[in-house]
């Protein structure tokens, strides 16, 4: 599995849970270290056990809430004492927190570090603050057993109606590499049309379908849960699950639905749907990388990878050499690439391209991740694609690896 370049960065850096612990200690005898003031209409309070500690630690609440329309970003800090704490606090609706135990500790070789103190890597829960008391206990943050929230017991339900599906996928995913890898010798058309390959690929497929079959469960039992919701948010912003998206979407409740964060999501759907499977792919205009204006609709008639990536993106250099190979073994079958970059440097962006040796089309209006074709394409992470038939339909979404080669040997016969 390929990792990708996304453009959130992690909640929690090693220098913020520096910070957060210093923002402990100096709070002295105040328990909570409240860094937002907001308009909520949730109240909440976490009651916290944990026996492992051992070490002078702290607790750091990290999650989003929406203010006016907003995400707003809250990371609080409360002192554990002799293993317990307490955090009490407001949201607007119901939401995913993640809770980080960090420990003190002097041993030199941890990391990060000050010339003061290290600060052990955190034992972290994540779960869901919700209207009333939420109780965690156990000997760990991570092994905790969470209570209270009545938002979180549903996420847990959901979580052990996944096990058996989890199962079987992590079993079909070795027996896949162990066969990919007994035939790594084979070109990728080859590899495809073995049997064992073609029945392989069944399997995965009817492993999708169940996974799907789960969340329809889900939603049909569970119509207002606030987890629902985060489900439909998961899949939009993937490209190549947008229109179940919209399904989840249209089976979601009415008190969820008219939530701050249902309508946001409902716009969201509307925008995604447009650039989903069956659509034809939004035109776009953009400089290219001789200077020259190009259209992507000056490419009608011809099979078309529109293809997102940056100089910067790891995951994205990787893929080059396969889209590479792609593009020469199709180019004269009516295939074409636009690359489109997310760079804000000429430089880094032209001379990747030269390095990689990039024969096909490549723009960019060098913003970033403000490139108005990537906000047009809703690209929140980086590599991505859009693969168009000749008439501009959207006839695949996000293939990587041996699936490009494969997709392109089946549609240009």
């Amino acid at each position: 599995m390929k990792v990708i370049c996304y453009v959130l960065a992690s909640l929690l850096t090693p220098l913020l849970l520096r910070a957060q612990v210093v923002a402990a200690r100096s709070a002295g005898a105040s328990q909570v270290v409240q860094n937002q003031s907001l308009n909520h209409t949730i109240s909440f309070v976490v009651n916290g056990s944990i026996d492992d500690v051992g070490l002078p630690a702290s607790v750091v609440f990290a999650y989003k809430t929406l203010k006016n329309g907003k995400y707003t970003e809250v990371s609080d800090t409360v002192v554990v004492v002799k293993g317990k704490f307490r955090y009490a606090n407001n949201v607007t609706e119901p939401v995913s927190c993640v809770a980080y135990l960090i420990k003190q500790t002097d041993e030199e070789d941890l990391e990060p570090k000050t010339s003061e103190f290290s600060v052990l890597w955190p034992d972290g829960a994540k779960f869901y603050l919700d209207k009333g008391e939420i109780n965690i206990k156990g000997k760990t943050m991570a092994t905790s057993v969470i209570s209270g929230s009545a938002t979180q017991q549903e996420a847990e339900l959901l979580k052990k109606l996944f096990d058996p599906y989890e199962a079987k996928n992590k079993a079909f995913e070795r027996t896949f590499k162990e066969h990919a890898d007994a035939e790594s010798a084979l070109s990728d058309e080859a590899f495809e049309q073995l049997p064992r390959t073609m029945a392989l690929r069944k399997q995965s497929n009817a492993l999708y379908l169940e996974k799907y079959q789960i969340y329809r469960d889900f939603f049909k039992s569970y119509p207002n849960s606030y987890v629902a919701l985060a489900l439909v948010r998961m899949h939009i912003s993937r490209p190549s699950s947008s229109a179940f998206a919209l399904e989840l979407y249209n089976n979601l409740g009415d008190r969820v639905k008219n939530s701050v964060e249902g309508k946001r999501l409902k716009k969201m759907v509307d925008q995604r749907s447009a650039i989903s499977l069956g659509q034809i792919a939004p035109d776009f205009s953009q400089t290219d990388q001789n200077g020259k204006s190009f259209s992507l609709s000056s490419l009608r008639g011809k099979y078309v990878l529109v293809d997102f990536w940056a100089s910067w993106c790891g995951p994205c250099r990787e893929e080059n050499p396969i889209v590479k190979r792609a593009y020469e073994q199709f180019h004269t079958r009516n295939f074409e690439i636009v690359g489109i970059s997310l760079d804000n440097k000429k430089e880094a962006w032209l001379g990747a391209i030269e390095k990689d040796g990039l024969p096909w089309i490549h723009v960019s209006d060098l913003r970033g991740w403000e490139n108005q074709i990537a906000v047009k394409y809703q690209v929140k992470a980086v590599p991505q694609n859009w693969l168009l038939d000749p008439s501009g339909k959207i006839i695949a979404v996000n293939l990587r690896g041996k699936d490009l080669a494969t997709k392109l040997a089946e549609v240009l016969k």
